[in-house]
C-alpha cells in the first residue's frame, strides 16, 4: 500500500509534554504502515532529540526555530522551514506547540499543503503579559491558514470559540493519552531502588520548575503539612528543573526540609519516582491536558492538582483525587492531608486514577480519531 508521507513538528526536542505527544505520535502512524513518518524541531533543547530520531525515517533540525521571540531570528525559521518543505513533497503537516504551529502553519498556507495544529495550551491564557492582545491576534490570524485545529480538552476549545479566534467548527477535541498502561515497577523494586523506606509516605511532582507552572505552592504546602503533622518519614520529590530552583532550594532550607524534599532535576526515567509515591501533586496557573498526570495514573495514583483549564477533564474532584484553587498554600495543603491521614481513601482514589486512564486516556483510542481526522482534511485538499 502507498504510504502518504506525514510531517511532524513541534518547536524543540527537550522535556516536555509536547515532545513526548510527537514522539508517541510518530511511533503509532509508523506502526500503522499508513504513513511515512517525518520530524522537523527546533535545536533549542535536544534531550528527546535521540527518542525522535528512533521514531521517525528522518529528523529535520531547524537551526533558527527557538521559544523565545526574536523577529530575525523567527524570520530566518521561516525561510529554513519554506525551504525544507519546497524540497520535501509533505501530504500532511501536523504542527505542534506555538512558535512551530505558527510557522509552519504559514509556510503550509503559502505552499497549499494540508496541515493541522494541536494546541496543547492556548498561548495567550499560558502568561500574564502585555503581549497576549498580541498572540491572540496572532492565533487568529494562524487559525485561517490551516485545516484543522486540535485541542486536547474541551477547556481549550471553549476558550478558543468564546474569544472567537478559531471557528468552531474546525476544531477537534482530542485528548492527550498514554501509549502503554503497563507499570514498569513495583513500589517496593522502586522504593529498594532509591532507598526509601518502606514506611514512608511520599509525594511526587513532575513538572518544568517555571511559569506557569507554581511548583513553590506545591513546596510551601507540604511545609505546612509537616509542621502539623511532625512526621519524620513524609517525603517529597520535584522531578524537574528550572528558574525556580534556586528559590525553592532557599526555602527548603529555611523550613529545615532537606531530608524531606528533594529536587532531581530532569530525569530519563521518571516512572522510577511515580512508582515509589503514594501520592501526585501539581500546582500550576495554567495548563493544557498534562501527560504527567496521565502517567501518574498509569501508577494507581491519588492526584492533588490545580483546578485549572484541562485538568479537571482528568481529575474528578473526590473520585480519583482533589482540585485545589491555583496558589492557594492553604487549599492545597488540605488536599494533600487527606490524602495522608486517610490510606483507604487513598487507595480508593488510586484505583480510580488507573480506571480512568484505561477507560478514557489511553493514546490508542485516541490515535483513531487522529487517523479520522488526517483522512478527512487529505480528503478535502
Amino acid at each position: 500500500m502507498f504510504m502518504k508521507k506525514i510531517l511532524l513538528s513541534c518547536t524543540h526536542a527537550g522535556f516536555g509534554g509536547v515532545a513526548k505527544y510527537v514522539i508517541d505520535l510518530a511511533e503509532m502512524l509508523s506502526a500503522s504502515k499508513q504513513y511515512e513518518v517525518f520530524i522537523a524541531v527546533g535545536n533549542d533543547h535536544n534531550e528527546l532529540l535521540p527518542k525522535m530520531q528512533e521514531r521517525a525515517k528522518q529528523v529535520f533540525l531547524v537551526r533558527n526555530l527557538k521559544r523565545s521571540l526574536n523577529p530575525v531570528r523567527d524570520f530566518l525559521a521561516y525561510l529554513e522551514i519554506k525551504e525544507l518543505l519546497k524540497a520535501n513533497r509533505f501530504d500532511i503537516v501536523h504542527s505542534n506547540g506555538p512558535k512551530a504551529g505558527f510557522l509552519f502553519r504559514r509556510v503550509c498556507y503559502e505552499l497549499g499543503i494540508p496541515n493541522i495544529y494541536t494546541h496543547h495550551l492556548v498561548v495567550y491564557k499560558q502568561f500574564r503579559t502585555m503581549l497576549n492582545p498580541l498572540y491572540r491576534e496572532l492565533e487568529r490570524m494562524a487559525s485561517n491558514w490551516c485545516n484543522k485545529v486540535i485541542t486536547v480538552c474541551e477547556a481549550a476549545k471553549r476558550e478558543l470559540c468564546r474569544d472567537r479566534v478559531t471557528p468552531c467548527e474546525k476544531i477537534e477535541v482530542v485528548h492527550n493519552g498514554l501509549k502503554n498502561a503497563d507499570p514498569r515497577y513495583s513500589k517496593e523494586d522502586a522504593r529498594k531502588k532509591m532507598q526509601i523506606p518502606s514506611d514512608s509516605f511520599v509525594f511526587v511532582s513532575v513538572s518544568r520548575l517555571s511559569q506557569p507552572k507554581d511548583p513553590v505552592t506545591t513546596l510551601r504546602a507540604f511545609a505546612k503539612l509537616k509542621a502539623e503533622c511532625r512526621w519524620s518519614n513524609l517525603f517529597l520529590f520535584f522531578v524537574g528543573d528550572g528558574p525556580y530552583r534556586m528559590r525553592m532550594e532557599s526555602i527548603i532550607k529555611n523550613e529545615r526540609l532537606d531530608n524531606q524534599v528533594f529536587i532531581t532535576g530532569f530525569q530519563q526515567d521518571v516512572e522510577l519516582y511515580l512508582a515509589a509515591s503514594d501520592a501526585f501533586v501539581l500546582s500550576t496557573f495554567k495548563e493544557g491536558f498534562p501527560i504527567s498526570i496521565l502517567e501518574a495514573m498509569k501508577y494507581s495514583l491519588p492526584i492533588v492538582a490545580s483546578k485549572v483549564d484541562g485538568i479537571p477533564e482528568q481529575v474528578i474532584n473526590g473520585e480519583n483525587g482533589f482540585l485545589f484553587e491555583p496558589g492557594n498554600v492553604e487549599d492545597c495543603c488540605t488536599c494533600m492531608k487527606k490524602i495522608t491521614m486517610n490510606d483507604e481513601l487513598r487507595k480508593q482514589l488510586g484505583s480510580a486514577s488507573r480506571r480512568l486512564l484505561l477507560e478514557r486516556f489511553m493514546l490508542e483510542k485516541n490515535f483513531v480519531r487522529i487517523l479520522d481526522i488526517y483522512r478527512e482534511v487529505l480528503r478535502g485538499s
